[in-house]
This record gives structure tokens, C-alpha cells and sequence, in this order.
């Protein structure tokens, strides 16, 4: 973490940093359930990236080029920050640059952790397994970072 943020993560959920540009310090929250579900709809385009075969011909996902899509993609970029911070697209756009993104990484950082994406690993285990698919295990949960 930069000098310039308080870490809130561990008491309410959210992180406050101080972005050059800006008058006051942005807040980086996790994301409603209903602007996540309309991230993933528009991350849903951009599957191709993170959808893999393996040596069975079994379809992967390959979650770890997650923060790769989501910071080259304009639309999920602009939808992550602006869901997670309240910014306007257009507050976004006038950023410098090292400011955007410097949200971008707080965003990516609050609303795509391992417990996160493994809760999504898990239940997508389980609906698979309800349609009679042979899920592969997923990771166990990972420990959150200590601030």
C-alpha cells in the first residue's frame, strides 16, 4: 500500500486513497451485486481470453488473466472503477493517467481478491455438478492478506 492510503479493508470492506487530479480522497468499495453482475456481463464478451482446453479436452477457465482483461478493456476499466468508486466516467477520463490508474489497481485489488473469484470457483463447481459435469476441485479458499 502507498503512503497515501488508509487501509479501511478490515473494518468496513473499503479503502480510501488520495488521487492526484481529484479535491477530495476517492473510496474504493466492493462492488453492489447488481453493478457485479453487470461487470460480469460485459467481462462475459471478453471470455475468450480466460477460457482454455486442457490435454482432456476439458474447458478452464484461467482466472489469472482476469486482471490483464479487465485493465486493456476500456468498458470493464470504466465499469470496475466507476461501480466501485462512484466516479463519473468523465471524473475518470481526467485523471493523469498514473492517477486512473492507481484507482484501477485499489478497484481490481478490493473487487477481484482470491476469496472473491474463489467463492465464484466454488459455486460454479456446484452448478456444474448439478448438470451431471465432472467440475475439477477448486483451490481451497485463500487466506486474506494481513494489512
Amino acid at each position: 500500500m502507498s503512503n497515501n492510503e488508509t487501509n479501511l479493508e478490515t473494518v468496513i470492506g473499503q479503502r480510501q486513497i488520495v488521487v492526484p487530479g481529484l479535491d477530495l480522497p476517492v473510496t474504493v468499495r466492493e462492488m453492489k451485486w447488481g453493478d457485479a453482475i453487470a461487470f460480469v456481463r460485459l467481462l462475459s464478451k471478453e471470455l475468450a481470453g480466460l477460457i482454455g482446453v486442457d490435454a482432456a479436452g476439458r474447458a478452464s477457465l484461467n482466472l489469472g488473466k482476469l486482471p490483464e482483461i479487465v485493465a486493456s478493456s476500456d468498458t470493464l476499466t470504466t465499469a470496475l472503477v466507476t461501480a466501485s468508486t462512484g466516479l463519473t466516467p468523465e471524473a475518470l477520463a481526467s485523471l493523469p493517467a498514473s492517477s486512473a490508474l492507481e484507482v484501477l489497481e485499489a478497484a481490481v485489488d478490493m473487487n477481484l481478491t482470491e476469496a472473491l473469484l474463489g467463492k465464484l470457483r466454488r459455486i460454479g463447481g456446484k452448478v456444474a455438478g448439478a448438470f451431471g459435469a465432472a467440475p475439477t476441485p477448486p483451490a481451497p479458499p485463500a487466506a486474506e492478506p494481513t494489512p
